[in-house]
């Protein structure tokens, strides 16, 4: 998501709208929250309190959401360099709490699978 509107501010100057049309085209799964949020301006809308409001209501773990929330308030609201640096920020916080997550999975992976092979051999001794 974060390198589709990197690339719709660099190459086209897109504004919020044009980016939400642009990951919705995407179909990117995790990010169901997208087909909450309006495509197109309305007056009296506000983009930053729907995106907020979308986020919110999604299924995403809280880490994730702070991350979508805290991009999402932020989008749209400086010049095209300002903007490109905010998000290579934010794909750079995105690698870091990816390799967090990649770690534990690891960690509690092994977990799962030595408590499993000691309960499969447990319940073998207990069948004997």
């Amino acid at each position: 998501m974060l390198y589709i509107c990197e690339y719709s501010i660099k190459s086209n100057d897109e504004d919020v709208y044009g980016i939400t049309k642009r990951i919705e085209g995407a179909d990117l799964r995790g990010l169901c929250f997208i087909k909450n949020i309006p495509l197109s301006y309305n007056a009296g809308a506000n983009f930053r309190t729907d995106w907020e409001r979308a986020v919110f209501k999604s299924q995403i773990p809280d880490e994730e959401k702070n991350i979508l929330i805290e991009f999402g308030a932020v989008l749209g609201t400086s010049d095209t360099e300002r903007q490109l640096r905010t998000i290579s920020a934010f794909i750079n916080e995105v690698h870091a709490l990816f390799e967090q997550r990649h770690s534990e999975y690891m960690k509690k992976g092994k977990l799962y699978r030595t408590l499993g092979m000691l309960t499969g051999i447990m319940i073998g001794i207990i069948i004997i």
